[in-house]
């Protein structure tokens, strides 16, 4: 097997997130230096704030994820819904503009467009449905 060296820099990395862990630890050692405390509840209090940190920002990013779904789906819902109001209005609109003898406007275009937001509205629905379960599970 081919071995590559390493520095030293690239072997002490611990990831990109090492930096703020090490300065919470530095606030938690000055706490336990002050209250004479163990080693154990030390470590106890070190989990105890990753731990938290951890869960709250699990919990924002889920609940993110779930005002983003409602928002989403009730925008689908919504949607759905005035298209046929929309369709409607383009129906009379024409009707109305025929009799006055008038040239009638030609709707493809936006008709397309509101077809195609509502199919990239449900692809997101999927998406944030599939982070949320994900997000459940956790």
């Amino acid at each position: 097997m081919l071995m590559f060296p390493l520095p030293r820099r690239v072997r002490s990395f611990q990831g990109p997130h090492s930096s703020c862990l090490q300065t919470s630890e530095t606030y938690i050692k000055r706490y336990t230096r002050q209250a004479n405390n163990t080693t154990f509840d030390f470590f106890l209090q070190k989990s105890l704030v990753f731990s938290h940190i951890r869960f709250m920002i699990y919990f924002t990013s889920g609940m993110f994820t779930v005002i983003v779904f409602v928002t989403l789906g009730l925008a689908f819902i919504l949607g759905y819904g005035l298209i046929n109001l929309f369709l409607r209005f383009q129906y009379k609109l024409t009707v109305v503009l025929i009799m006055l003898g008038r040239q009638r406007i030609d709707f493809d275009e936006a008709n397309d467009y509101v077809i195609h937001t509502l199919h990239m509205v449900m692809l997101f629905v999927g998406g944030f449905g599939w982070i949320f379960l994900l997000f459940l599970e956790v």
